[in-house]
């Protein structure tokens, strides 16, 4: 299954309000996706502006594979953002700046219970990024809190700052693994 378009925006409203395609995952399938993130003159400049792909499964139990800016790191900046039933963490180690990077390609692999981020500067010589995950925990039997959302992969942007900042998509793909 594909999903693909010439260009997919996700913007965020003077509200707040964060749009986001999902594309629910069934539980054990082995996939992978990828999505272009390029910025049009809009950069984040504030660690509250981020962008990316995220394996999500509720709000409580996700892993997120984002552009942002880091304030330590004073960059624009890839890094994973994750709950695991409510305990957020940031993988500082994982930690990459991009800079002078107008375009970057995300990728999410998954088999069996294995999640590994990716990413590239020009969809072609691909870089993991932070350590393997485990997927099992986006699922039903793992969530404390019971939300039986099943598992998703989206692509989103969220400007907690200003609520004006934009991201732009290129495209979104979705491939079962062979």
């Amino acid at each position: 299954m594909s999903y693909a378009s010439p260009r997919v925006y996700l913007k965020v409203t003077k509200a707040g309000t964060a749009y986001t395609f999902y594309y629910k995952a069934a539980a054990g399938d082995a996939w992978t996706n990828a999505g272009t993130y390029s910025q049009a003159g809009a950069v984040p400049v504030h660690f509250q502006q981020m962008a990316g792909l995220v394996c999500y499964y509720d709000n409580m139990n996700f892993v997120y594979l984002r552009v942002y800016y880091s304030e330590s790191l004073q960059s624009k900046c890839l890094g994973i953002l994750s709950s695991d039933n409510g305990q957020r963490s940031e993988h500082l180690p994982a930690r990459v700046p991009i800079g002078g990077w107008t375009r970057i390609y995300l990728r999410a692999a998954v088999s069996l219970r294995k999640l590994q981020f990716y990413f590239s500067p020009d969809g072609e010589t691909w870089r993991a990024i932070g350590p393997m995950l485990d997927a099992s925990k986006l699922s039903d039997k793992y969530s404390q809190f019971g939300e039986f959302t099943g598992s998703f992969v989206d692509i989103c942007a969220q400007d907690l700052y200003r609520r004006e900042l934009t991201a732009d998509f290129d495209y979104f793909e979705y491939r079962e693994l062979q």
